[in-house]
């Protein structure tokens, strides 16, 4: 019978466990909508000198965005999310957007100017908001 027990008590924590990674791999994806749209945000307080401080937020941002992408992508267990093999292709194609979209912001937050092509900038925001909740949709489904 204590050998039930223990079973059971095992079996508890890891469903447990297992359904908190899942919420907070769901939850991060979500948060990563959010942030596409602060960086650009924070990108043109920045070029318009509305905001000082907006230089190093939007580093911080584009920091955390692509911490969270990396950990997405690969599983991050410091950070309990989770690798979905059945998102694996739509954060693929997200890293690409986002490679081209970072390389704007970094050059932006160097010289300290705006982009030379905002129509490019305004583009990539919406694609990277899209595709990212693409991807939430597509974790929802799979942790149902």
């Amino acid at each position: 019978m204590e050998d039930v027990v223990d079973w059971y008590q095992d079996e508890s924590k890891s469903t447990v466990q297992k359904y908190y990674e899942e919420a907070v791999t769901l939850n991060s994806a979500g948060r990563q909508r959010m942030r596409t749209q602060k960086m650009t945000k924070e990108l043109l307080l920045m070029v318009s000198g509305i905001n000082l401080d907006s230089r190093e937020e939007l580093a911080k941002t584009m920091f955390d965005f692509e911490q969270t992408l990396i950990g997405l992508l690969k599983g991050n267990r410091e950070q309990k999310l989770l690798k979905v093999d059945a998102v694996q292709n739509q954060l693929r194609k997200i890293k690409k957007q986002w490679d081209k979209y970072k390389s704007i912001l970094e050059k932006s937050i160097k010289t300290k100017r705006s982009p030379s092509n905002w129509k490019e900038v305004v583009e990539l925001n919406l694609t990277l908001l899209k595709e990212m909740d693409n991807a939430v949709q597509m974790y929802r489904r799979h942790f149902k």
